[in-house]
């Protein structure tokens, strides 16, 4: 569901170093919002306080959240943890694997790019005199 950000509450959260949320924006920009963030019915915020950061860096005016309806302030507590202490890393093995795999998307794009050089330039720009057929 989404709704405007600014109707989004944010209220005594246990985090308070968010820490850079650049790349997570970045991310949103070029994937979008992939899970939503979690809200009480009444839009206060219990997990996702840095997507939602990060939307509004991007100058979103709307979010994507997934609304739940949760009655005690133990319960919100507890899903606010579980967000932010729950959750596994990529090991050392599984970051060299992802790394494999993203050199081998470059290398691909790399090999397009020699293949039609022109193309690298955007347009309006000037193509270099030795490219120019005669």
């Amino acid at each position: 569901m989404l709704v405007d950000i600014n109707q989004i509450k944010v209220v005594d959260r246990i985090r308070k170093d968010k820490g850079s949320f650049r790349e997570l924006a970045e991310s949103m920009r070029y994937s979008g919002l992939i899970n939503p963030i979690t809200v009480t019915p009444d839009y206060t915020l219990i997990a996702g306080e840095r997507r939602l950061l990060a939307a509004k860096a991007l100058g979103w005016k709307q979010i994507e959240v997934r609304i739940m309806d949760v009655g005690e302030y133990e319960d919100r507590l507890q899903l606010e943890i579980a967000e932010n202490e729950l959750r596994k890393d990529f090991s050392l093995s599984e970051r060299l694997e992802y790394a494999k795999r993203l050199e081998q998307v470059e290398r691909l794009k790399a090999k397009e790019r020699m293949e039609d050089p022109v193309q690298n330039f955007a347009e309006g720009e000037l193509v270099p005199f030795s490219r120019i057929a005669l």
